[in-house]
């Protein structure tokens, strides 16, 4: 009904009996429940909370992590991991349809929620576009700044979309257990021509995330 926010504890198992006139067992199997079904999680040595809702993201067409954050009310930020010029690997060369040891340019970042860690973006682009990223402030929404500056216009993307676990190393930097699952977004965005300038790996944290899909009528 709303009257606990998110994060906020909730009444301990002695508490609940009383005001509901209920066993233990009954307590602990509802609580096992709403843990199941994400609604709350227990802290140990602490107590039991609300879990806030899972952010919504749509999968179709091209959407900044920014405009999705801003549009359901939330503050976006980054803090930039990386940003270098490489020789493209196999799987990223393939993707961009470019020679193998290319030079491309990556940029890694840290994608936060109003200031929670939510994911981790991995960013491979063509040389010749990746290469203004240098002298821009890369805190701020990239597709904004391709828009508004260079007026690139965004024609389409492709996506796939993946349950892995996560790398301990990701799971470290967005401070989550050990092999927690994860939602993994690959993206292989279009601009003007048609010939993809970027390939993108997006791991979210699954406890916190879930994607929209729209579709047309059955045929």
């Amino acid at each position: 009904r709303g009257e606990l926010k998110s994060d906020e504890p909730l009444p301990s198992e002695n508490e609940l009996m009383k005001k509901y006139n209920i066993s233990r067992g009954t307590i602990r199997e509802a609580m096992r429940l709403l843990i199941k079904e994400g609604l709350i999680k227990r802290v140990r040595g602490i107590g039991t909370f609300v879990v806030p809702p899972k952010i919504e993201h749509e999968t179709n067409g091209i959407t900044s992590f920014s405009r999705v954050m801003l549009e359901s009310g939330i503050r976006p930020s980054a803090e930039v991991l990386k940003l270098e010029s490489m020789a493209a690997p196999f799987h990223v060369a393939k993707a961009l349809l470019l020679p193998v040891d290319e030079e491309i340019v990556l940029v890694k970042r840290l994608r936060f929620a109003n200031a929670e860690r939510l994911m981790i973006e991995r960013s491979y682009y063509r040389k010749e576009i990746g290469k203004k990223l240098f002298d821009e402030d890369l805190t701020k929404s990239i597709y904004t700044m391709w828009q508004t500056k260079y007026h690139y216009e965004l024609t389409r993307s492709e996506k796939t979309l993946e349950v892995k676990t996560v790398l301990p190393k990701d799971a470290k930097l967005l401070e989550i257990p050990k092999n927690s699952p994860v939602v993994v977004l690959r993206r292989l965005v279009y601009f003007g021509e048609e010939y993809p300038i970027e390939y993108a790996v997006d791991t979210y944290r699954s406890d916190r995330t879930v994607f929209k899909f729209k579709t047309g009528s059955a045929n």
